[in-house]
This record gives structure tokens, C-alpha cells and sequence, in this order.
């Protein structure tokens, strides 16, 4: 297999070039973000784990996205495209446990403020609209392809942390980025009770975490190659897939407005 090409072809598996900047200069930090990007390439070593997706030509490292106001930005550790699975874009957090849980939980915060801009849409269709009805969020257009509503994953990859330690460091950045996958809650309140209520997702940003033995072992796609960043106690909601600590996997989303 030639270096980019897809993950695993016949029997036998190649090693593709890191994606651009990955390994320079064999920083830690660098070589961690290279190792992700090739397990999501080449797909577990299990015996029954699937194959990996696309090639690390889909993979961009060192980008860096501007917030409103133009002084702070968004920099994911890598940004990866796989519209095949219903992905357009997932940007990826790689946590070498060096920085303080308040930061890292801080940078979500930052990726839904990211994930809310909204840009002008020159979708023809839209001319005779009111000039506030003809905008779209700005990846939808960046990155075209994701059917369903709401915004794509934000992955979180934990490394060198031990091997209890990285459970226990999802969960408390999980506490604190709640308010950023939790959602909202709605309630209609009645004369006969204190209303029901329900959890809207809305303006939720989906929160994967893994490790880079996770995705070495059982690839993105295995069922346990991710799972979703919530703490335990906490109910799944709607938008999640099992139960809390239980794997999410990354498959094809389903057709919807």
C-alpha cells in the first residue's frame, strides 16, 4: 500500500507518512498526536477489530481556528475528515495529562463557541430571504456532509496517565465540561404536578474520549475503541449511544434535516 493510501488493504498492513507536522522534531506531544492519527488509519490489532477509515491524507495537524473577536483561537491537535461514517470533521484533543483538568475542560467550551459562529450562506435559493435567515455555521459549509442535526464530536485522546488514570481524568474533565455536553433542561409545568421536563441537546457538542492503546487495540470503529465523555452518575442523554462508560462508537449517522 502506498504511503496515504487507506488503512489496511488484503492481508497485510503498511505504515503511511505521519500526517504533516506529526513527529517533527520527536516532540512527545507531536509523536502522541501521530500515534492517534495512525490508529484511526490502520484500525486495530485485535482479532476481531475492524479496519480503520480513510487515509492520512484526510488528516490535517497544526490548524488553527479564530474565535469572534479575532484575538483567541481554537487549535485542535488534529482535525480529521470522514464523511464516509457520517464524520464531515472531527477535531482531536490530544491530553499528554500535563495540563491542569481546569484547561483542558476549558478548551470545549472554546469548541462550542467555535462550533455556534454562524457566516453568511450564498446558497442561491436563500436571496429573497431576511438576511438573518440566510446564514449556516460556518463548518457546515467549511466541511459539507453532516445530515443530522446539532454539531460534530469534539474526541478526546488521554495519554501517558498510567493505566487507571486515564479513566479517572475523563471523569473529572467530564464534571467540568458538562455544561458543554449536557445540554438544556426544558419543562412544561401543569396544575396537576411540577412539571415534566425533558433535555434538549441542541447546543451540545458530543464529547468521545479514548486512549491511544483503546484505538491501537480495537480502532476507531471497535466497540471499545471510544466512549462517551460523561461522568458516571450522570444518565446518558437521547443524543449518546449506551450507557455511561460504555462504548460510542463512530458509525454513519442517519438521514435527517
Amino acid at each position: 500500500m502506498a504511503a496515504g493510501g487507506h488503512g489496511r488493504t488484503g492481508g497485510g498492513r503498511a505504515r503511511p507518512r505521519p500526517a504533516r507536522g506529526a513527529g517533527r522534531s520527536g516532540a512527545q506531544h507531536a509523536m502522541a498526536v501521530n500515534e492517534t492519527v495512525l490508529a484511526f488509519v490502520l484500525g486495530g490489532t485485535a482479532p476481531d477489530a475492524p479496519c480503520g477509515v480513510g487515509a492520512v491524507t484526510d488528516w490535517s495537524t497544526e490548524v488553527e481556528f479564530p474565535l469572534p473577536g479575532g484575538k483567541r483561537k481554537v487549535r485542535p491537535d488534529a482535525v480529521w475528515r470522514a464523511a464516509e461514517i457520517g464524520v464531515p470533521v472531527l477535531m482531536v484533543e490530544v491530553d499528554r495529562s500535563t495540563m491542569a483538568i481546569e484547561r483542558v475542560a476549558a478548551k470545549f467550551t472554546a469548541y462550542r463557541e467555535l462550533l455556534r459562529v454562524k457566516v453568511r450562506d450564498n446558497d442561491p435559493a436563500l436571496a429573497d430571504e431576511e438576511p438573518a435567515d440566510r446564514t449556516v455555521r460556518w463548518w457546515r459549509r467549511t466541511w459539507p456532509g453532516q445530515t443530522r442535526a446539532g454539531y460534530p464530536p469534539v474526541a478526546l485522546v488521554v495519554t501517558d496517565a498510567g493505566p487507571v488514570a486515564p479513566a479517572n481524568r475523563q471523569e473529572a474533565v467530564a464534571e467540568l465540561s458538562a455544561e458543554v455536553w449536557g445540554g438544556r433542561w426544558c419543562t412544561v409545568h401543569r396544575d396537576d404536578d411540577d412539571g415534566d421536563g425533558w433535555r434538549v441537546y441542541d447546543d451540545a457538542v458530543s464529547i468521545i474520549a479514548t486512549t491511544p492503546e483503546l484505538l491501537a487495540e480495537h480502532g476507531p470503529l471497535g466497540r471499545a475503541g471510544v466512549v462517551a465523555l460523561r461522568p458516571r452518575r450522570t444518565a446518558l442523554p437521547d443524543r449518546g449511544a449506551g450507557q455511561p462508560g460504555q462504548p460510542h462508537r463512530l458509525r454513519p449517522a442517519p438521514e435527517g434535516p
